[in-house]
Protein backbone atom coordinates (compact mmCIF):
# COMPACT_ATOMS: atom_id res chain seq x y z
CA UNK A 1 0.00 0.00 0.00
CA UNK A 2 1.15 3.76 -0.95
CA UNK A 3 1.33 6.53 1.26
CA UNK A 4 -1.60 8.11 -0.41
CA UNK A 5 -3.77 4.86 -0.11
CA UNK A 6 -3.26 4.80 3.35
CA UNK A 7 -3.68 8.42 3.52
CA UNK A 8 -6.91 7.99 1.90
CA UNK A 9 -7.65 5.12 3.89
CA UNK A 10 -7.50 6.07 7.59
CA UNK A 11 -10.04 9.02 6.10
CA UNK A 12 -12.36 6.95 4.78
CA UNK A 13 -11.81 3.30 5.82
CA UNK A 14 -12.15 0.33 4.31
CA UNK A 15 -14.62 0.58 1.11
CA UNK A 16 -14.60 -1.28 -2.34
CA UNK A 17 -13.96 1.07 -4.57
CA UNK A 18 -10.60 1.44 -6.62
CA UNK A 19 -8.87 4.31 -4.83
CA UNK A 20 -5.51 4.72 -7.32
CA UNK A 21 -7.06 7.59 -9.37
CA UNK A 22 -7.74 9.29 -6.18
CA UNK A 23 -4.37 8.21 -4.55
CA UNK A 24 -2.74 9.50 -7.96
CA UNK A 25 -4.34 12.54 -7.88
CA UNK A 26 -3.12 13.63 -4.32
CA UNK A 27 0.48 12.48 -5.33
CA UNK A 28 0.12 14.79 -8.86
CA UNK A 29 -1.46 17.91 -7.05
CA UNK A 30 2.11 17.02 -4.19
CA UNK A 31 4.37 17.01 -7.32
CA UNK A 32 3.18 20.32 -9.10
CA UNK A 33 3.07 22.18 -5.65
CA UNK A 34 5.99 20.97 -4.35
CA UNK A 35 8.41 19.60 -6.88
CA UNK A 36 7.51 21.99 -9.76
CA UNK A 37 6.56 24.85 -7.18
CA UNK A 38 3.25 25.48 -9.42
CA UNK A 39 1.17 27.99 -7.64
CA UNK A 40 -2.05 26.78 -6.71
CA UNK A 41 -4.21 28.99 -8.62
CA UNK A 42 -1.91 27.83 -12.17
CA UNK A 43 -3.16 23.94 -11.72
CA UNK A 44 -5.96 23.09 -13.22
CA UNK A 45 -7.99 19.78 -11.90
CA UNK A 46 -9.01 18.64 -15.26
CA UNK A 47 -5.71 19.23 -17.16
CA UNK A 48 -2.93 19.08 -14.83
CA UNK A 49 -4.52 16.09 -12.50
CA UNK A 50 -7.73 14.34 -14.34
CA UNK A 51 -6.33 14.33 -17.72
CA UNK A 52 -2.80 12.83 -17.00
CA UNK A 53 -4.39 10.01 -14.25
CA UNK A 54 -6.94 9.44 -17.30
CA UNK A 55 -3.99 8.99 -19.31
CA UNK A 56 -2.06 6.61 -17.51
CA UNK A 57 -4.63 4.44 -16.80
CA UNK A 58 -5.81 4.55 -20.89
CA UNK A 59 -8.72 5.96 -19.42
CA UNK A 60 -11.12 9.07 -20.88
CA UNK A 61 -10.46 11.87 -18.37
CA UNK A 62 -14.26 12.36 -17.99
CA UNK A 63 -14.92 9.03 -16.47
CA UNK A 64 -11.62 9.39 -14.14
CA UNK A 65 -12.86 12.90 -13.11
CA UNK A 66 -16.17 11.60 -11.82
CA UNK A 67 -14.50 8.75 -9.97
CA UNK A 68 -11.57 10.62 -8.33
CA UNK A 69 -14.74 13.22 -7.66
CA UNK A 70 -16.70 10.49 -6.36
CA UNK A 71 -13.91 10.07 -3.58
CA UNK A 72 -13.46 13.67 -3.15
CA UNK A 73 -17.20 13.66 -1.67
CA UNK A 74 -16.54 10.60 0.49
CA UNK A 75 -13.50 12.21 1.50
CA UNK A 76 -15.02 15.47 2.64
CA UNK A 77 -18.31 13.33 4.17
CA UNK A 78 -15.73 11.05 6.26
CA UNK A 79 -13.62 13.94 7.13
CA UNK A 80 -17.25 16.23 8.76
CA UNK A 81 -19.12 12.88 9.94
CA UNK A 82 -15.92 11.39 11.54
CA UNK A 83 -14.77 14.85 13.19
CA UNK A 84 -11.25 14.30 11.55
CA UNK A 85 -11.13 17.78 9.64
CA UNK A 86 -8.97 19.33 12.53
CA UNK A 87 -6.68 16.15 11.98
CA UNK A 88 -6.02 16.12 8.49
CA UNK A 89 -6.88 19.74 7.35
CA UNK A 90 -5.75 21.65 10.34
CA UNK A 91 -8.76 23.37 10.93
CA UNK A 92 -12.16 22.09 12.14
CA UNK A 93 -14.50 23.99 9.90
CA UNK A 94 -12.19 24.96 6.96
CA UNK A 95 -14.29 26.29 3.80
CA UNK A 96 -13.71 24.31 1.07
CA UNK A 97 -15.34 25.79 -1.90
CA UNK A 98 -15.59 22.40 -4.28
CA UNK A 99 -14.89 18.20 -3.61
CA UNK A 100 -12.01 18.70 -5.70
CA UNK A 101 -10.03 21.13 -3.15
CA UNK A 102 -9.63 18.24 -0.79
CA UNK A 103 -6.82 16.85 -2.90
CA UNK A 104 -4.71 19.89 -2.40
CA UNK A 105 -5.28 19.77 1.04
CA UNK A 106 -4.53 15.84 1.45
CA UNK A 107 -1.35 16.95 -0.75
CA UNK A 108 0.16 19.02 1.20
CA UNK A 109 -0.87 16.20 4.51
CA UNK A 110 0.84 13.96 1.75
CA UNK A 111 4.17 16.24 1.60
CA UNK A 112 4.49 17.04 4.89
CA UNK A 113 2.52 14.59 7.37
CA UNK A 114 1.18 17.86 8.94
CA UNK A 115 -2.18 19.46 8.06
CA UNK A 116 -2.53 22.49 5.56
CA UNK A 117 -3.36 24.99 7.93
CA UNK A 118 -0.39 24.03 10.33
CA UNK A 119 2.15 23.51 7.54
CA UNK A 120 1.08 27.38 6.46
CA UNK A 121 1.45 28.94 9.63
CA UNK A 122 5.03 27.38 10.08
CA UNK A 123 5.52 28.50 6.36
CA UNK A 124 3.51 30.87 5.29
CA UNK A 125 5.01 31.22 1.56
CA UNK A 126 3.67 27.58 0.89
CA UNK A 127 -0.10 28.69 1.37
CA UNK A 128 -2.82 27.54 -1.78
Amino acid sequence: MTKSEALVRSIVGPIRWDIRPFCQAIELAAHLLFEEQLPREEILLIRDIYGVVAAYHSKQPATVAKQIERLSNLCLDALESRGLMAQYVGAPNPIIRSSGEIIFYLAYFYQFDRPYYEVVRAQPDLSL
